[in-house]
């Protein structure tokens, strides 16, 4: 397993609970959770209430920018 650099630790130790962050949809499962690429760490998000965020270069790529809340 690759170490984490100082950079990742810092996100990783400033995030909260209830936190808003923005990502990419890089799965949608079929047991009901989105996978959400949050700058190179992989988030869960099995809430009915994230919402779309449009992408400046929308595209009818499947990756879509996700903003998500806890």
């Amino acid at each position: 397993m690759p170490s984490l650099n100082d950079r990742d630790m810092a996100f990783l130790r400033n995030l909260q609970r209830g936190q808003t962050v923005t990502g990419l949809v890089t799965e949608i499962a079929t047991f009901g959770v989105t996978f959400v690429d949050i700058g190179g760490f992989t988030a869960i998000d099995r809430s009915a209430t994230s919402s779309p965020i449009p992408s400046p270069n929308s595209s009818p790529s499947p990756r879509r920018r996700r903003q998500l809340s806890g």
